[in-house]
Formats: C-alpha cells, sequence, structure tokens
C-alpha cells in the first residue's frame, strides 16, 4: 500500500516547524541583545593602567568632605603631613610614616582597572574622596581619582582623570583594601607614632620639668655638662641613654590639634614638661634652633596605663613647625626616662685630664687650708720645696691622680655626707696657678644599710670623694688598692 501523508497531516507538520523557528529566532535575538547590553571585559577592552611610579611623585593630596589631608615630599625624601582647613590655612603639620606612602603609590602604580561607562550622578559624586597625585613639580602633570565611599563586592567604583601620558576621564573599580587607605579618616594611619618627632641625632639643651625638680643637661663644645639642679660635668653613656628612650618614644594614638587650641584642656594639666632644643629640621625655612616641647598629662583612664601627652616643635620665632599633636603614651615607656640628677652626674671625679694637671697640693682636713703641700710637674718629673714631700708620697701620686682624674666612681650621690670621713683634701691646678678641682678624699661607710658588712659585724667602708655637694663612692676593689696608702698620706700630712 502506498505511504502518502493526508492534507491534515501536512498542515500540522507545518505548524509546528514555524513555531520551532520562531522560537530559535527568539532565542537569537535574545542573545544578542544580551551581547550588545553587557559590560566589555579584559578581553576586549584594554585596562587602564594609572601611571605613578612612586618616586616622581611629589605631592598626595586627599580632600574628603570634612577636610583635606596634604602630604609633601622634601627634598630629604621624608614625607610631612599637613591637615589643611577649609580656606586652605595650614592648621598643622605632622611627620608622615613614608613606609605606609610609598606602599599606597606603590599599590596604585599596579592598579589595573576596568574603564566603566556609567558614572556617578553629580550628588553622588560630591561624597566621594578625591584623591590627587602630582607628579615632578609640574601643576599640570598630575593624577586625579575620585573614590566612592561605597563597597561591591569588594571594590570601590572610582573615576581618573589625567592629562599625560594620555588624556583619560573614565570610570573605573579598585579593589577595597587599597581605597580604604584613602577613606579611612584616622590620621594615625598616615602619622609618624614618635612623641618627638624629627628629633635630630645632635642636640644642645634637653630639660625635663616635674613637678618636684628641674633637670637641665646641655652640651659644650664635645662634653654635656648637667645645668640643674647643680652644675656638674654629665656621664656622656646615660645622656646618650637619654636620647635613646626620648628619639624612640612612641604613641599609642595621635590626633593632630589647630594651632588655636594650644592650651591643654583640664585632662592634660602637665605633670612632666621634656624640652630639647636642637637644629631646626632641615625641611623648614626656619634659622638656627627649633625646641621640641612634648608635655606630660593625666591618665587616660582610671587603669592609668597611658597618659595623655600633647607635643609641638617651635622655632626660634615660637612660629609652630610641627604640630600641635594630641598623643597618648604608655606609662612604662616614660618610666624609662630616668630622673635622678645623680644619675647623670659624671662618674670621674675631675674634669681634667691627668696629662693636663700642672700642680697638685695636699693638706690635712684638720689643716689650715692655706698650710698645704704643694707638688709641681715639671720635665723631670713631680717635684716639691716642701720638706713634708717625701719620695714615698710622690711616687704615689700618679696614682692618686689616675684615681681622681680617670677611674669612675662605682656609685653618685648628690647632698649625701653622711657617713663621710675625709682624710686628705687635694686641689688640683693647670699651667696657670688657678684652681680646677677641689676635693676631699676619706671613708664613706653606709650609715643605714649593713648589708654589706665585715666579718666584725660593722658596715664596711668604701673610699670616696667629696667635691661640693657630690659623693663618690668607688668599689670594693679600689677601695682595697688604695685606702691603706691613703691613711697613711693623711697621717704624714697631720699638724
Amino acid at each position: 500500500m502506498p505511504l502518502y501523508l493526508s492534507r491534515h497531516t501536512l498542515l500540522a507538520m507545518s505548524k509546528i516547524g514555524l513555531i520551532l523557528w520562531l522560537v530559535i529566532a527568539l532565542i537569537l535575538g535574545i542573545a544578542v541583545l544580551i551581547v550588545l547590553n553587557r559590560q566589555p571585559t579584559q578581553s576586549d577592552q584594554p585596562n587602564i593602567i594609572l601611571p605613578i611610579d612612586p618616586a616622581s611623585v611629589s605631592t598626595l593630596t586627599i580632600t574628603t568632605p570634612q577636610h583635606q589631608r596634604r602630604f609633601i615630599r622634601t627634598q630629604s625624601g621624608l614625607w610631612m603631613h599637613q591637615l589643611v582647613d577649609k580656606d586652605q590655612t595650614i592648621s598643622s603639620t605632622w611627620l608622615t610614616d613614608s613606609r605606609r606612602i610609598r606602599a599606597a603609590l606603590r599599590l596604585l602604580n599596579s592598579t589595573r582597572g576596568q574603564p566603566r561607562t556609567k558614572g556617578p550622578s553629580e550628588a553622588e559624586h560630591s561624597s566621594w574622596t578625591k584623591v590627587q597625585i602630582q607628579r615632578k613639580q609640574n601643576n599640570e602633570d598630575r593624577v586625579t581619582l575620585w573614590i566612592s565611599p561605597k563597597s561591591l563586592a569588594g571594590s570601590h567604583h572610582a573615576r581618573i582623570q589625567m592629562q599625560n601620558p594620555a588624556e583619560i576621564d573614565a570610570l573605573i573599580t579598585i579593589d577595597s583594601n587599597l581605597a580604604s587607605l584613602f577613606l579611612n579618616n584616622a590620621p594615625a594611619l598616615w602619622l609618624d607614632a614618635h612623641a618627638l618627632a624629627l628629633l635630630p641625632e645632635k642636640t644642645d639643651v634637653i630639660t625635663i620639668q616635674t613637678d618636684n625638680q628641674t633637670l637641665s643637661l646641655r652640651q659644650r663644645g664635645s662634653r654635656w655638662q648637667l645645668d640643674q639642679p647643680i652644675q656638674a660635668a654629665a656621664e656622656p653613656v646615660m645622656v646618650e641613654r637619654l636620647k635613646l628612650v626620648l628619639s624612640h618614644l612612641l604613641s599609642d594614638t595621635i590626633q593632630l590639634k589647630a594651632n588655636h587650641s594650644l592650651d591643654l584642656e583640664p585632662a592634660l594639666e602637665s605633670s612632666m614638661k621634656i624640652q630639647i632644643t636642637a637644629n631646626a629640621p632641615a625641611f623648614t625655612k626656619a634659622q638656627g634652633n627649633a625646641v621640641w616641647t612634648l608635655t606630660i598629662g593625666q591618665a587616660t583612664s582610671l587603669s592609668a596605663a597611658s597618659v595623655h601627652a600633647v607635643s609641638i616643635v617651635t622655632d626660634a620665632e615660637r612660629s609652630t613647625i610641627l604640630g600641635p599633636a594630641h598623643l597618648t603614651i604608655e606609662r612604662a615607656a616614660l618610666s624609662a626616662i630616668e630622673l635622678n640628677p645623680a644619675s647623670y652626674i659624671a662618674k670621674k671625679t675631675s674634669r681634667l685630664p691627668r696629662a693636663d694637671v700642672a700642680w697638685v697640693e695636699l693638706h690635712h682636713p684638720a689643716n689650715n687650708p692655706t698650710d698645704t703641700l704643694r707638688i709641681n710637674r715639671q720635665i723631670q718629673g713631680w717635684v716639691s720645696e716642701s720638706d713634708h714631700a717625701t719620695d714615698a708620697i710622690i711616687s704615689r701620686l700618679g696614682v692618686l691622680l689616675m684615681l681622681v682624674c680617670d677611674l669612675p666612681a662605682e656609685t653618685v650621690h648628690l647632698d649625701n655626707a653622711a657617713g663621710f670621713e675625709p682624710l686628705v683634701g687635694i686641689k688640683l691646678g693647670g699651667l696657670s696657678d688657678t684652681i680646677i678641682d677641689t676635693m676631699k678624699l676619706g671613708i664613706w661607710t653606709d650609715p643605714v644599710s649593713s648589708s654589706s658588712t665585715s666579718g666584725k659585724g660593722q658596715p664596711e667602708p668604701r673610699l670616696a670623694v667629696i667635691s661640693g655637694s657630690i659623693l663618690r663612692i668607688f668599689d670594693k676593689k679600689t677601695t682595697d688598692e688604695v685606702l691603706g696608702w691613703l691613711t697613711v698620706l693623711s697621717q704624714s700630712l697631720e699638724p
């Protein structure tokens, strides 16, 4: 029987085919619309590369609706942070943590943004943060980045505008971690944490005022001297230690303050003030010296673990160079500052080098001070016209000078002559008859402590020297070597 399709069957099949063709056409149309309307991808549009070489950047400015922060590279390579008011007045300046600036610039330099065709409205754009990067010293050679405060899927919209090397004005996306560096309003993110920022290694005067005393150290030539509370040669090691502690004093938090708010708040009533005079920082136009002032205030909380502080640097005209900055500092860090004046007194008794001693006068403490034994240095050695100047005395004179000119004392005390018994009075002079140093050598026994005692149960005596109000006590080894001979010398000088 022949195969054939009825007219009804053919009509049904044509309707099905038409429907299939319509479905296929619809699917193709939707695909075309998707392709035409989709955002460009990395494969079909080139990345926008931020041409920011960190070494060529001279200024970085971050502008938010609330404030403006300006970062300026100095000729020495340091970065300074300026807080700028709405009228473009610089209200405060501080040293920037240069590592953070360089890291941010390196991240910007490695950014590969994808352009977006749809930009923000004017209302949205006004709330964005403006980051302006000036390269070299040409005001026209800069990159401007507008960053949205809103994060979407780990990224932020940003608008980039620049003229060189090519004119670009496009909307891109950048990583949220990079955006947060510029959107974060906390200044501590950028500022150097040193409480005495830019303090030079060479300083001239260090003054520490507390409720009880004023401690002042001054450099004269190559040597340091204690000026207050008494005048005395300073111990170099202790001065260097103090400078090291002060230069590494770090703050937990830092907040810049406007110049007009220099008065300390009630919470900052001073308990200690540190002032350091040194050459003005090189980046400023200030001539001569500058003064670093750190005022320590009250505790930040009941725990008293940290204290308030204000730091400021001024020039000779009292104009502000750095600060004022409101800090919080751990009390433990401040405890490393030695406040005992005796600790800074030189442990060597005489400021005159042994080779420069031209004459020595010895006398017994019970004698009239004018009744002395004088011994002069001559080419052939030490010579005296007095009959009291025996060979034994002259032969041991070198040991005596070594004791007072070269040997450091074990401990130094102020205004503590109790327990001291003088044996020999000494005057030292230079080439002229001018008296350089006057002192008394003797025996010191601790009138209070008996922790170190001899076999007889009495406090063990120590060799000591008194010059003015300064008592220097020597160690046991030096005492054993010198005290016996010194006692004999004292007996030979008795009236």
